[in-house]
């Protein structure tokens, strides 16, 4: 499972279920399914990260950008609610 982290809202999301292969392919910021459609999926719980600090590394994994940790470790900056 391929992960992103959408830079409108900075949650996790799966490229399967949000915008993020049609954006590759028309050179567009990949989105999560609430930002590009206005309603989640809920095939997953929506897990919101500070904007900015995960990058999807060489696997298709989110990988915290200054500190190179992913996985379970991540959830030391997890949220349930958008961050500002």
């Amino acid at each position: 499972m391929s992960l992103f982290q959408c830079p409108k809202c900075g949650c996790r999301e799966n490229t399967a279920t949000g915008y993020y292969w049609e954006a590759e392919l028309d050179d567009k910021e990949p989105l999560c399914s609430a930002c590009h459609t206005g309603e989640w999926h809920n095939k997953f719980p929506r897990v919101f990260y500070p904007k900015g600090i995960l990058k999807t590394n060489e696997v298709g994994n989110l990988q915290h950008i200054q500190t190179g940790v992913g996985g379970r470790q991540l959830e030391q900056y997890e949220s349930e609610e958008e961050q500002a």
